[in-house]
């Protein structure tokens, strides 16, 4: 379907099968703003055509490997937030929720178990 202010087109062909009129032409300014009221209401109800794949990591676990990548190179918090133009704030969220994830209580006890995990995959 197309609309414009003063013409409204809806075709009217189904795949596969042939029709002497390409589309249905409406101009009636009535039921033109009846169509575009429709459209912007199921428009705003709907959910997104092309969802992001589950399987892809959001921004935040790709930050989040940043920050590992960085402190685990010797990186400081200031660095690191110049680098991923992150505020101090931000990082210390993060950090926060990799210790929690990590189940450690420091910045040394998780390098520590990010290196035995990398460890323990690489043997496996």
């Amino acid at each position: 379907m197309i609309i414009t202010d003063t013409l409204g087109m809806i075709s009217d062909r189904r795949r596969g099968e042939g029709s002497s009129e390409p589309a249905i032409v409406v101009r009636d300014p009535a039921l033109l703003a009846w169509l575009r009221e429709e459209y912007e209401l199921h428009w705003e109800a709907s959910d997104p055509w092309f969802p992001a794949p589950e399987d892809s990591p959001s921004n935040r676990e790709l930050v989040e490997r940043d920050i590992l990548r960085m402190l685990s190179g010797g990186s400081t918090r200031e660095a690191i937030t110049r680098t991923l133009d992150i505020s101090p704030r931000t990082y210390t969220t993060y950090m926060a929720a990799l210790r929690e994830r990590f189940r450690v209580r420091t910045n040394e006890q998780l390098m520590y178990e990010l290196g035995r995990r990398r460890d323990t995959t690489a043997d496996g």
